[in-house]
């Protein structure tokens, strides 16, 4: 991403060449969050193709500055993906660019509690914003993003999602291997009881990317 040429041919090879379902971002680049104009051409090229796009975290810039000497996926990974998502909000990513689907991992982090707050002091006059990131805007754009259940199974994760979003926009997310067998059984199992879905919409977890993948529907 931080050679844009290279990304756009790059793009041009995994689509027409390999038949690409999607392709993987991550949340900054050097520092450079998805917000950045330096990404403009890549989002431009990737709506083209109504492509969906995966955002997985990485350390932060200034990670040494604040992970309190602990591992990113700790804290910090999940602060880094709303991090990333507001600074694609507030530079017009999400709204000019309505073909392209975003799946966000771990249930978006800290951002679908954030939301509110977002939409709140977030669009205040003191806060440098484009006119149209209205209070109602803020909730459309981040409603239309994907969130995945990877180590966010629990109503802690997914009821401030459900509050966001609709149960259609819940997908199944593992984070193999990284997290680990046992944290992963634990995190389905915490799927399976949750009380804020019914049976049939956490059912629908395991199939709900079939519509951004509609070729495994087949």
């Amino acid at each position: 991403m931080d050679d844009v040429e290279a990304t756009l041919s790059e793009i041009a090879f995994a689509f027409d060449k390999l038949n690409a379902d999607g392709v993987v971002m991550v949340t900054n680049y050097g520092g450079n969050y998805l917000g950045s104009a330096l990404f403009e051409p890549v989002f431009a090229e990737l709506n083209k193709r109504s492509a969906t796009i995966f955002i997985h975290p990485v350390n932060p810039a200034g990670y040494d500055c604040v992970a309190c000497g602990r591992p990113g996926p700790v804290i910090e990974f999940t602060f880094d993906t709303c991090r990333s998502v507001t600074d694609m909000l507030y530079a017009g990513v999400l709204s000019r660019y309505k073909d392209l689907k975003f799946i966000v991992s771990h249930a978006g982090g800290p951002l679908p509690t954030l939301a509110p707050r977002l939409g709140t002091i977030g669009t205040l006059p003191w806060v440098a914003h484009h006119a149209e990131l209205t209070q109602e805007a803020v909730r459309t754009q981040l409603g239309r993003l994907y969130f995945d259940t990877a180590i966010a199974g629990t109503a802690a994760s997914v009821g401030p999602v459900l509050e966001l979003t609709e149960p259609d926009h819940i997908v199944f997310g593992s984070d193999f291997p990284p997290a680990s067998e046992p944290v992963i059984d634990q995190n389905i199992a915490a799927l399976g009881a949750l009380t804020c879905m019914t049976e049939a919409e956490k059912s629908a977890i395991n199939q709900n990317a079939g519509r951004l993948f509609r070729r495994f529907n087949d």
